[in-house]
This record gives structure tokens, sequence and C-alpha cells, in this order.
């Protein structure tokens, strides 16, 4: 045992209530300051970790009571008196079950240590243990080899951090090996696997993902399942493994939840390189104990998701179709939100810290998940033209990596490097406009699409409503709510807000009215509610489309040179027209 310990049970499970114990050895201060971590890395905003403490108190090795005094949010100061070994013991309440959370039921003990480890700020970089109370007949799923005596050895605080477990009795475990490397899928909430299925298919990514990037920091990867009854969809990435709640489980093997399960792992899994090792300089090493500000998300973030489909389709795990599904579902998100036109991506990414993670402001920000993977298309798009696809993004991402494993973080100035010795030189300005800026990149992403003989195909996948007057809108039986209005719209124009309850169309209650169609300058009048007060309104409509999507299309006679460049891109034949 290390002299730094930490011990977790949960004697009364349906209580909820983790017991740790922090055992601290070769003390020498006669005033000890100790923290809780105040986020986690994966949800760059603030956590409150220190809201789910029941209790905190300190003793002595003898078991006499020190004074501990809570000084800030996550801060403590105990009076040691000079005692060398002092222990420190607490309950956390452990009653959200996510992909980033730490759960504590009758069936499972489930613990992201960020959440729940207390540290001490002087001392993070010495080796720290931990030992889990758990019944015999559970199993425990961690990327760590345990010793004879049970106890789980870790070189400092931040890899103990990075480091999950689930103890259950039910645990089910998949493993296999693809170049010299263990991968383990450990499932917990499902009876039900398809084992070979998934094993053919994580073995395409993980294959995939090998080849592009190169061997993992460990020989061994934990993929930790919590699969829920509900609706859930939510990864975490760690340093050698990662967390993903989904669900429902009675669907985990139809396709569209399927479908969900290679994405969000493949997405995962390369977070390994990207983030865990290809890091911000401004995140190296983190800082637990304030906010980890950086303009740069969309790469950590954006790049991740870009790739993480990508993976999927380049090995053959999906098809085109269903790489299209996910490339669709990016462009809709991407024309319907009006806040790409209001923060840049790069300031978005900074704001994960404000509001990153709900809906905020109507159209205040944007995506750094979506606009960052349209970007990396782009960008690989146009190392791919300038190197008649001899080089790509690809190559950006070793030359990351290779800084990386020399313990290099990267800046913007040092992304524009790496990114201009590739090709075309000029991506200061690039950036400038399209991640730093709010300048439309839409004839970028034409561009980038066309040159593998694809385009955009405008869709409308909301009410003619939504789209003709601006509004977007939340239907219930005989009355709508406004979620959104577009801006410069008809709605806009004619006073409507969020929050507006819409009860009639042209004087027809709402679920009556239907669907209409509009034609330009047609006026309209609506009924709607607002504080309680009757309201009406005359919008005129014009031509334009509010809120329109979009969807990825073949072009019409693609020729060799389109064909060629999409097999380079996609590693896959051209599709075959339908």
């Amino acid at each position: 045992m290390s002299n730094l310990h930490y011990q977790f049970s949960g004697p009364v499970p349906n209580r909820q209530i983790l017991q740790i114990k922090f055992t601290i050895k070769e003390n020498k201060q006669q005033t000890l300051k100790m923290c809780l971590p105040k986020w986690r890395p994966g949800r760059y905003e603030l956590g409150n970790f220190a809201k789910n403490l029941m209790f905190v108190r300190a003793l002595s090795q003898s078991g006499k009571d020190l004074k501990i005094e809570k000084t800030a949010i996550h801060d403590w100061e105990i009076q040691t008196e000079g005692h060398s070994e002092i222990v420190i013991e607490y309950g956390y309440y452990a009653a959200v079950l996510n992909a980033g959370s730490t759960w504590l039921h009758e069936d499972q003990m489930y613990v992201n240590p960020v959440n729940c480890c207390m540290y001490l700020p002087d001392r993070m970089d010495e080796a720290c243990s931990l030992s889990i109370d758990v019944p015999d007949s559970y199993e425990i799923a961690i990327d760590c080899e345990a010793s004879a005596a049970g106890t789980y050895t870790f070189s400092n605080f931040d890899r103990l951090a990075d480091t999950p477990f689930i103890a259950s009795a039910k645990l089910r475990h998949v493993s296999f090996s693809e170049s010299e490397h263990n991968f383990h899928l450990w499932f917990q909430g499902t009876e039900e696997l398809q084992e070979d299925r998934l094993v053919h298919d994580f073995r395409l990514f993980c294959r995939e993902q090998l080849k592009t990037m190169g061997a993992l920091p460990a020989s061994n990867y934990h993929f930790l399942y919590q699969i829920t009854a509900d609706k859930s969809y939510h990864g975490v990435e760690h340093l050698n493994s990662t967390v993903i709640a989904l669900g429902p489980r009675k669907e985990l093997f139809g396709d569209a939840i399927y479908e969900e399960l290679l994405g969000v792992s493949s997405h995962e899994l390369f977070h390994a390189w990207n983030v865990k090792w290809i890091r911000p300089a401004s995140m190296l090493p983190y800082r637990f104990d304030e906010e980890n500000y950086s303009r740069l998300g969309w790469i950590y973030e954006g790049v991740t998701t870009w790739y993480g489909d990508m993976f999927l389709y380049r090995s053959g795990a999906f098809n085109f179709n269903q790489f299209k599904k996910t490339f669709d579902e990016k462009l809709r998100r991407h024309f319907s939100n009006y806040g790409r036109f209001n923060l840049s991506v790069g300031d978005s990414s900074f704001d994960t810290w404000l509001d990153g993670y709900v809906s905020g402001a109507p159209h205040r920000k944007t995506s750094i998940y979506t606009e960052g993977s349209l970007l990396t298309f782009i960008l690989d798009s146009r190392m791919r033209a300038f190197n008649k696809d001899t080089k790509s993004f690809d190559n950006a991402m070793r030359l990351l990596l290779d800084e990386a494993k020399d313990g290099k973080g990267y800046t913007l100035d040092s992304l524009i490097r790496i990114f201009d010795s590739i090709g075309p030189g000029d991506h200061a300005e690039f950036l400038r406009k399209y991640a730093l800026g709010t300048h439309d990149f839409e004839p970028e992403l034409r561009k980038a699409l066309r040159r593998i003989g694809l385009d955009i195909g405008v869709t409308l996948d909301f009410s003619t409503v939504e789209h003709s007057l601006g509004l977007r809108l939340n239907v219930s039986g005989s009355q709508a709510e406004v979620l959104l209005v577009a801006p410069a719209s008809p709605a806009e124009k004619a006073g409507l807000a969020t929050g507006d309850i819409l009860v009639a169309l042209n004087g027809m209650r709402w679920d009556l009215a239907l669907s209409p169609q509009f034609v330009p300058d047609e006026k309209v009048n609506i009924t709607y509610f607002r504080g309680g007060y009757l309201n009406s309104a005359e919008l005129k409509c014009n031509t334009e489309k509010y809120f329109r999507s979009a969807s990825v299309i073949m072009i019409e006679n693609a020729g060799v040179e389109e064909k060629t460049a999409f097999k380079a891109w996609a590693g896959q034949d051209y599709p075959a027209s339908k």
C-alpha cells in the first residue's frame, strides 16, 4: 500500500453513500491542505462535486479527532498536530448514473475517482493506491492490475483520477486482441450480448485506428459500458479506458442503438490519442482546482467526432448509408443553428466552461463537436487536394502525436505550423475566418464534398410553419411552444418570442391547422399566449426557408477524378447510385 491510499466501501447500498477512507502517511505539515477536483476531464465545465459530500472528518492514526475546516467550496485545511499519519473519512452521495458519474446501488459500485477522491496539491506526483471493499462474488472492471492483497497502485493522482471502475457480480466480459493490443469490453446492465458481432465490428475500427495512429500507451484498453433501461447516450474518455452509458437495453442490438454503440465507442477510443496524449498546452497538465480554458475545443472534440465516424467507414464497420447518416446529422445541426453566425467555434470552446452543455441563450453559440468535425473534413480535403491525396489530416494528427510524445502541448501557432507543413500554407487566414471567426464556410464545405463526387442537398425536416415562418416548435396536442425564433424571420419581425404558446393559426385551433403551404407575401395570423395573456400577430411570408437542414447527396455523373479522390479519402469505392 502506498503512502496515499483510498479505500472504497458501500456498507448500505440503498443509501447510495459511498464510504471513502483516505490514508495519508509521512505527513510533515502542521497545516495540511486538501482539495476535491472542481471538474473532470472530458467535460469542460465546473462539476461542483463537493455538493455530494455528506460528511468529512480527520483523524490521527490512533483515532483522535483533528480539526478540519472548509476554506473554499472544494478546499479544506487540517490541523495535523504533528501526526505523521492522517486518516480522512468521508461519505460521497453516489446517485447519478452516466458515463462520468459515481453510482452505488445494490448490484454495483461504479466510481469515477475524479468525482470523489480528495488530493493533496503538493503531493499529486506521488504514487497512490486504492482498495475496493465489495462482496467476493463481484468482478472488477478496471484498467489496472491488482496486487496479491487486492490493491491497485497508480504512479500519481492524475493517473488514479483517470481510472474509473465498475465492481459487480453481473458484469459481462468480451475480449479480443489486435495488433499486440488487448481490448476488453465490460457490460453492466445487460445479459444479452452478441459476442461474435461485437468482436468482428470492434476489431475493424480498432485495427484502423491503430494503423493510422500507431500503438496506444498501454497494451490493454478497456471499454466500460453502463447499459441502461431508458434512453441514454454518453461517453467519457480516459487514458487507457472509456466509460459509455447507452440505452435502452432492450434495443441494444437493434440497428439504431447498435450504430450508436459503434459510433460512441470509436469516438472514445480515438480520444486515447486526441486529448489524452495530444492535448492543448493550456491543459498540460490538467489543473483540477480551476477552469482549464482553451479556444481549441474544436480540435479535441470536433476532430474526434469526425474521425470516430470516419474510422467506422474506412474500416468497413459502417457502410456508406450508415456513415452518411452521421454526416447528415452534422449538416442538420450546422444549418439549423444560427449561433454559428454569432460566436465562433473557438470562442464557443472557451465558453464550454460557461454554458457549453446546455442550450443557453437562443442563437448565442455553436457546437465544438459539429463545427469542429465539419472543419476537420474541410481541412482534410484542402490538404488532400494540395498533395494529390498523398497527404491528409492524418499526417497532421501523427505530427501532433510525435510532439505529444515529447511532452509538448499544442497551441494555435503550433497547429498552424503543422498544418502549413502539409499544405496549403494559408492556415492562419483560414482559421482566422472559420475557427476564430464567424464566416460562413458553406462554400468551402461544398467544394470539399464535390471533390469526392458528393454535394449538399437542402432538406426541410420540420413543418412548413417552421420553415416558412421561422419558428422551431414543440407541438403538443392543440398548442405549440416556441423553442426558437429565426433571426430576421417573419416570426421575429412580428414580435414572437421563445416561450410563446401558439394556440391558433388563421383562426383554426393549432391541431386542426395541420401544415399549410405558404406563398411569398401571404399574410398569416397566429394567436398565442404569453405570460398568461392572449395575443395575436400577423406575419408576412417571404421566399426564405428557415431552420433548413441538409443531407449529403451524390452528384450526377461523377467522373473518374471524383471517384478516385473518394477512394483515396474513404478507402472504399464510390457508392453505387440508387
